[in-house]
């Protein structure tokens, strides 16, 4: 389970080494468990935003604020998308 009060570091490599073939990182959004397959570290200037907040949506990925910085998820099974300002 990916805790994003963990550094996007930490969070880069739970999920590198949980891809595919294996169960691959999850998140809990709408009460269901959602498989997260890649992430990219990016850098964050929203230093008041807590952890888990979805900072920005679009083509290149899903921005989510971590401890230090965000993880842009680019590669994921979410059934229903998570609109910017929710928490993952």
């Amino acid at each position: 389970m990916i805790d994003f009060r963990m550094s996007s570091l930490a969070i880069y490599n739970l999920v590198r080494t949980l891809t595919r073939p294996y169960v691959g990182g999850h998140v809990e959004y709408t009460g269901n468990k959602t498989s997260i397959w890649k992430v990219e570290e990016t850098l964050c200037d929203a230093k008041n935003t807590e952890p888990g907040k979805v900072l920005e949506y679009n083509r290149n990925g899903i921005s989510v604020k971590c401890y230090d910085n965000a993880a842009r998820i680019l590669e994921y099974d979410f059934e229903l998308q998570p609109s910017i300002g929710e928490y993952l």
